[in-house]
């Protein structure tokens, strides 16, 4: 059981080191300007991680992997856009989506399984 849970979260963690790996990139490059969306755009994947070991039977694995994707995109997003000085009105739609698909990954698995107990 212990090797099978490492297997599930090997694909957050490294997702996770390689936007850790950007931000300390970023951070080392950005002359003073740092933003917390891109700094901590790296706890994003990790949570997700550890959401998907808690509730692992509750979720719907490909709409989940987009629902932080995309919120992952809305970080990096927010964080471009607000080093610019910037506003776009389009940028909360990733957030709703994000936030959207994450419900929708927990609502459709409970469907399917109120369908295989009838």
């Amino acid at each position: 059981m212990f090797i099978s849970v490492i297997k599930r979260m090997i694909p957050y963690f490294i997702v996770s080191i390689i936007c850790l790996i950007f931000s300390l990139i970023y951070e080392h490059f950005s002359h003073g300007i740092i933003n917390p969306f891109m700094l901590y755009a790296f706890s994003i994947p990790l949570c997700a991680g550890i959401l998907r070991l808690i509730f692992n039977k509750w979720l719907n694995n490909t709409i989940y992997r987009a629902s932080w994707i995309t919120l992952l995109v809305y970080s990096y997003m927010r964080g471009v856009i607000e080093i610019f000085g910037t506003t776009n009105m389009y940028l909360p739609i990733f957030l709703y989506v994000g936030v959207g698909l994450l419900l929708l990954s927990i609502t459709i698995v409970e469907e399917d399984k109120k369908k295989s107990k009838k």
